[in-house]
């Protein structure tokens, strides 16, 4: 399960990132694809800059649990070049 939200208070930028992070997790890990949404969480909402915020998994979900511990570093390097990606 991969999901990344940003801010939807008229954050393109935000829309942006958040979909250049989702892009490089969707090819790097074979998981299901739940999209980029909109979403009003504070953590988002309250910044002054482009933010989102990335579900890698469900913990309660052994499925996705065990991606968690065998794809760890895979998920941080996806991560890290949507950000790059982002910014190109």
């Amino acid at each position: 399960m991969l999901q990344v939200f940003y801010c939807f208070y008229g954050s393109t930028a935000g829309r942006k990132l958040a979909n250049a992070i989702q892009r490089q997790l969707v090819d790097s890990i074979d998981t299901f694809d739940r999209g980029v949404k909109e979403a009003g969480f504070y953590v988002l909402s309250v910044t002054n800059m482009p933010a989102a915020l990335v579900e890698t998994a469900f913990i309660d979900n052994p499925q996705d649990a065990a991606l968690l511990v065998e794809y760890e570093d895979d998920f941080a390097r996806a991560i890290a070049r949507g950000i790059t990606d982002y910014y190109q």
